[in-house]
């Protein structure tokens, strides 16, 4: 998820050419259904005692999600986008916790601390990683994309790829928006990301046993 979070607000600046500031304000929606759909999941799993389905079925919906934001062209409303990142963040919500509840429930109690810790050091040092390679797919992305760009000089080729800050500025304005379009399809294509490994979490979700939070607390 946070591969996501990090390039939608780039992807704001970009195509609707907004502040860095008013960026992060518009990944709002994605922000709120990541926070409601953790909750909601958190009293449903308590209500029904399994968080198997809610580990599959959350890799999938973020899945979905991923795969619509790379999707996104610079004519992309608003509204389209805004829909995209609650897909996206709906998904998140309701797969982010199942892990540590299945630690919780399968093993015994002086274990969980030290099933925990392995779950936690994955999550943080997956999210470092792939933003990194979010970030390659990014670079090799815009420089392919630019280069496909006939008349677009060496110099001003190099001032577009340090990012969206330049592009007002630097690039003529006549290239500007075949600048933009490569640039945001290099930005879409770091959603790729979040998908394969959403559809790698789903794989792994369906081979995990379905272990009842209410059986465990109940014995």
């Amino acid at each position: 998820m946070t591969a996501a979070a990090f390039y939608i607000p780039l992807w704001f600046q970009v195509a609707r050419g907004v502040s860095a500031e008013k960026s992060r304000v518009r990944t709002l929606p994605m922000v709120l259904a990541t926070t409601v759909s953790a909750g909601l999941t958190g009293v449903c799993v308590e209500k029904l005692g399994y968080y198997t389905p809610f580990m599959f079925w959350g890799a999938l919906i973020e899945a979905v999600g991923a795969g619509f934001l790379s999707t996104t062209s610079t004519n992309t409303s608003f509204r389209t986008f805004a829909g995209f990142q609650i897909l996206f963040g709906i998904g998140a919500g309701i797969s982010l916790q199942q892990p540590l509840v299945a630690v919780q429930t399968v093993l015994p109690k002086e274990d969980i601390p030290k099933g925990s810790a392995p779950v936690l050091l994955g999550q943080t040092l997956g999210c470092s990683i792939f933003v990194c390679v979010a970030q390659a797919v990014l670079t090799n992305g815009s420089q392919h994309q630019l280069a496909a760009i006939q008349d677009l000089s060496p110099q001003t080729r190099k001032i577009a790829k340090t990012g969206p800050a330049a592009f007002c500025s630097e690039v003529p304005e006549d290239l500007l928006p075949a600048v933009l379009k490569a640039y945001n399809g290099a930005i879409a294509g770091t959603f790729w990301v979040p998908m394969g490994l959403s559809i790698l979490g789903f794989v792994l979700a369906v081979g995990m046993e379905w272990r009842s939070v209410k059986k465990e607390t109940s014995s």
